[in-house]
């Protein structure tokens, strides 16, 4: 028998491209600033302030939530799997 395998390089170079593409690059600096933020807030901050910060930050993580399952990935994740059901037809 024989089978094809994947060299480790491809893996690896694939996995890179990943990690340091554009959007990964701007989506850890935008969390770094966040995460900054939230930080100073909490040291600096009075009690209302820092509620208000809890509360806005689990706004985002709800709204970044919803919109990674609507996103298109999801969509394309669900043709996939409609794709791979067996089709069915109903006759009345």
């Amino acid at each position: 028998m024989s089978e094809t395998t994947t060299p480790i390089t491809a893996v690896t170079s694939s996995l890179e491209d990943r990690l340091w593409s554009p959007q990964t690059i701007v989506g850890m600096f935008a969390m770094a600033i966040v995460a900054g933020t939230i930080a100073a807030i909490f040291l600096v901050g009075d009690k209302p302030t820092i509620a208000q910060t809890v509360g806005g930050v689990m706004t985002m993580g709800g709204t970044v939530i919803g919109f990674y399952f609507g996103s298109s990935r999801g969509s394309q994740a669900k043709d996939a799997v409609i794709a791979a059901s067996p089709s069915q037809t109903r006759q009345t």
